[in-house]
């Protein structure tokens, strides 16, 4: 993108805010941006209300811009010519997970006209600092007469004993925000240079979203111990990881 192009966006995104807003001067860093926020996939309706649920913790002074779609009462077939900036807020004191809000039904119902369960409500969410803007997640509600799917509650996994001594015990354990252990794998007898593979079903109640963190540890037979994590970034399609002593 040219100089030129960039400016006419980020004075686009300034005035999305606040449409008063002054020519701006050059700016001289791009955003340094929080930890990549969400809201739960799907929306609820509390006191008949369209509601958000924080997933994650929000920054405080996060300023966020919202657009949709009209929505249906019948089969969702979205026609994204049809989106619409609706509206922007500020929280100025952030939010931690599974907060709600629900400032979002009014921007709809001023969009769009009334809103009520019924009906299929999808939404865009955006991060806005000064001009610069990125995606966070789009909530929706599910079709009408549809229920949210099911949550997932199991993944697989694959881990390696990367050393040239079998392992006397060891696991891996997948906790919460609580740290309260949810799920787990044992690798405890795994052979040197052996791969051992399964599925985890988290222990009840529990989804894969209520993962916040995995630590592991164990001893292999030369009495080299490992200590791993906690680590806050990984994949569960499937969890792969390789153990070393080096």
């Amino acid at each position: 993108m040219d100089g030129e192009t960039f400016f006419a966006n980020f004075l686009t995104v300034l005035r999305l805010i606040n449409p008063a807003a002054a020519i701006p001067s050059v700016p001289f860093n791009a955003p340094t941006w929080q930890t990549k926020p969400k809201f739960f996939e799907f929306a609820e309706w509390i006191s008949s209300t369209y509601t958000l649920k924080a997933e994650t913790s929000f920054d405080m002074n996060t300023v966020l811009l919202f657009s949709g779609l009209p929505p249906t009462s019948v089969g969702f077939k979205p026609d994204f010519a049809k989106e619409e900036i609706i509206g922007n807020d500020e929280f100025w004191d952030g939010l931690y997970p599974n907060d709600t809000y629900s400032g979002v039904h009014a921007m709809m119902e001023t969009a769009f006209g009334s809103i009520d369960s019924s009906m299929k409500i999808w939404g865009r969410i955006w991060e806005v600092q000064d001009g610069f803007i990125r995606t966070l997640k789009d909530p929706c509600t599910p079709d009408p007469g549809a229920a949210p799917p099911p949550a997932e509650n199991t993944f697989d996994y694959e881990v390696t004993n990367d050393y040239w001594e079998d392992i006397i015990y060891g696991d891996f354990v997948f906790r919460d925000e609580n740290v309260d252990t949810i799920g787990s794998i044992d690798v405890s007898g795994l052979g040197a240079f052996d791969s051992q593979t399964g599925t985890v079903t988290l222990n009840e109640g529990y989804d894969l979203d209520d993962i916040f963190d995995w630590t592991s540890d164990g001893l292999w037979n030369d009495y080299t111990p490992w200590t791993f994590g906690p680590e806050t970034e990984f994949d569960l399609d499937p969890f792969e990881y390789s153990l070393s002593a080096f």
